[in-house]
C-alpha cells in the first residue's frame, strides 16, 4: 500500500510537472513571438523607407540601434546577391542567410554551436527587387532555465515520493495495528475455543463488521465441531452395541457344547447385527457420495401413489402391530429416480411410524400445482419446537441426543438422506408442527424427459 501510494503521488507530480513545463514553454514562446514580430515590423519599415536596397546607407546604423542593448538579437537582410545588411553576431547572421522563409511569421528554433535561437523571417518586396529579413533571438538562457527546472522537478518528485512513501508506510502500519490485533486474536483460537467469540471493544468501528462475520463463522464451526463430536459418540455407541452382541454370542457359543441348533441360532442373530451394521455404513457412504456429487440419477416416470402404496404394503405388518392406520389420498407423476424416491419416502414413513401413538393414523396426501408435486406425510405425535425445525434435516443432528432406539436411522441420518435425495432432484422439503401433529412436506418439480 505504501509503494502504491508513493507511485500514485509520483505519477500525479509527474503529470503536474509536465503540465507546468508545457505552460512555461508556451509562455516563453508567446513572449518571444511578440518580441520578434515587433522587431520585424520595425525592420520592414526601415527597409521599405529606402528607395533602393543599396542606397539605404543609414539602414545598418538603424539596425544596430535595434540590437543595441539586446545582445541576444541578430538581424540579417539578404537579396539574391547575398547579405545586404546584418546586425548582431555576424557569424550567426551569416548562418541565418541559409534559412528558408517561414510561413505566417511562425518562429522556428535552431541550435548554432552551443547556443539556441528562435527566429522568424519575412519576404520584403520593393519594385522588382526583393529581400528577405531574418531576426533571431537567443533563447539559450530560457532553455537552460527549463532544463534546470526539469532537473529540479525530477529531484523534487523523487524526494517527495520517497518521503510520502515513508509517511504512507507509517500511516498504513499505524492504521493496520487494529487488524494485527485481530490477527493475533484469531491466531490464538484453537478448536477448544470456538465458543469464545472475538471481542469488538478493542477494534475500531470499521472492523466491527469483519469481527461480527468472523464470530458468525466461529459459531458455525463450533456447532459443526460439536455435532461432529456427538456424531462420533453416537456412531461409536451404535457400532459398539452390535459388535458387542456379536462378540458375546460368539464367545458363549464357542464355550458351550457342539450343538448344531445353537450354532444356527447364533448365526441368525449375527445376521441381524450384520444387516444393522451394513445399513449404517451404507447410509454414511451415501451421504459422502452426495456431498461429492458422485450419485447419478436414473430418471423415469414415477407414479407417487403407486410407490406409496408399495411402501404401505411393506410397513403394513409393523403398522398393524401398533394399531396404526395408513391412509393415502391423491395421485401425481414425477420424472425422477425411482429407487431414490422410494428411499426418501421410506425414511419419512419409518420416521412417522416411530413417533405415531398406538391406535392413530398416518396420512399421506399427494397433489400438484404450478409445476410442482406436493407429497405431505402427516402423523400425530410430539411437536417439534420451532427452534429445531430448521435443523432437523441436518445430518448428525437429533433433537434429543439421549434417544438411542437401536436403529441406524436414529443416529440422525434418515432425514439428512431424505433431504439429499430431494436436493438432487432440485426439490424442497420442510416440516411443520402444531396442534400435536407433524407434517413433512416434500415438493418435487414436474419435469418431463427430453423427447430427443
Amino acid at each position: 500500500m505504501s509503494t502504491l501510494f508513493a507511485l500514485s503521488v509520483a505519477v500525479v507530480l509527474m503529470i503536474a510537472g509536465a503540465i507546468f513545463e508545457q505552460a512555461l514553454n508556451v509562455r516563453f514562446l508567446k513572449e518571444d513571438t511578440v518580441e520578434l514580430n515587433g522587431k520585424m515590423e520595425v525592420v520592414r519599415n526601415i527597409i521599405m523607407a529606402a528607395h533602393k536596397f543599396e542606397d539605404a546607407t543609414d539602414v545598418p546604423l538603424r539596425l544596430n540601434d535595434i540590437v543595441f542593448g539586446h545582445p541576444g538579437i541578430i538581424i540579417s537582410v539578404r537579396t539574391e546577391d547575398g547579405v545586404l545588411f546584418s546586425a548582431g553576431d555576424r557569424n550567426i547572421a551569416n548562418q541565418l542567410v541559409n534559412e528558408k522563409i517561414l510561413p505566417d511569421s511562425q518562429p522556428a528554433t535552431r541550435k548554432y554551436g552551443k547556443r539556441v535561437y528562435r527566429f522568424i523571417s519575412s519576404h520584403i518586396q520593393q519594385g522588382k527587387r526583393w529581400a528577405v529579413a531574418v531576426i533571431a533571438l537567443d533563447i539559450t538562457d530560457d532553455q537552460n532555465f527549463v532544463a534546470a527546472f526539469q532537473k529540479s522537478l525530477w529531484i523534487g518528485m523523487t524526494l517527495v515520493s520517497l518521503v510520502l512513501g515513508w509517511l504512507g508506510w507509517v500511516v498504513v502500519r499505524h492504521g493496520l495495528t487494529p487488524l494485527r490485533k485481530v490477527s493475533t486474536m484469531v491466531a490464538a483460537i484453537s478448536s477448544q475455543q470456538l465458543d469464545k467469540p472475538l471481542a469488538d471493544t478493542e477494534v475500531p468501528v470499521e472492523l466491527h463488521e469483519l469481527v461480527a462475520a468472523f464470530n458468525t463463522m466461529l459459531a458455525k464451526l463450533d456447532d459443526s465441531f460439536r455435532r461432529l463430536s456427538e456424531f462420533s459418540s453416537d456412531i461409536a455407541h451404535e457400532l459398539r452395541t452390535p459388535i458387542h452382541n456379536l462378540l458375546i454370542q460368539t464367545q458363549v457359543t464357542l464355550a458351550g457344547q457342539d450343538n448344531l441348533e445353537a450354532y444356527r441360532s447364533v448365526l441368525q442373530s449375527n445376521e441381524e447385527e450384520y444387516q444393522r451394521l451394513s445399513r449404517m455404513i451404507s447410509d454414511m457412504l451415501f451421504l459422502a457420495k452426495a456431498d461429492n456429487k458422485k450419485v447419478s440419477l436414473k430418471k423415469e416416470g414415477v407414479a407417487l401413489e403407486v410407490e406409496v402404496g408399495n411402501l404401505f404394503d411393506f410397513y403394513e405388518a409393523l403398522a398393524s402391530e401398533k394399531g396404526i392406520a395408513l391412509q393415502l389420498t391423491g395421485q401425481a407423476r414425477v420424472y425422477a429416480d425411482r429407487l431414490m424416491i422410494q428411499r426418501a419416502l421410506s425414511n419419512l414413513l419409518s420416521n412417522a411410524l416411530r413417533f405415531t401413538p398406538q391406535g392413530m393414523a398416518i396420512e399421506v396426501n399427494i397433489s400438484a400445482d404450478d409445476g410442482w408435486v406436493n407429497l405431505a406425510v402427516s402423523n400425530p405425535g410430539p411437536e417439534i419446537p420451532p427452534a429445531f425445525q430448521e435443523r432437523i434435516f441436518e445430518r448428525l443432528y437429533r433433537i434429543d441426543p439421549s434417544r438411542r432406539e437401536g436403529h441406524s436411522d436414529n443416529v440422525g441420518l434418515g432425514l439428512a438422506i431424505t433431504k439429499s435425495i430431494v436436493d438432487m432432484h432440485e426439490g424442497q422439503i420442510s416440516v411443520a408442527s402444531k396442534n400435536e401433529r407433524v407434517i413433512f412436506l416434500l415438493r418435487l418439480p414436474i419435469s418431463l424427459p427430453d423427447p430427443h
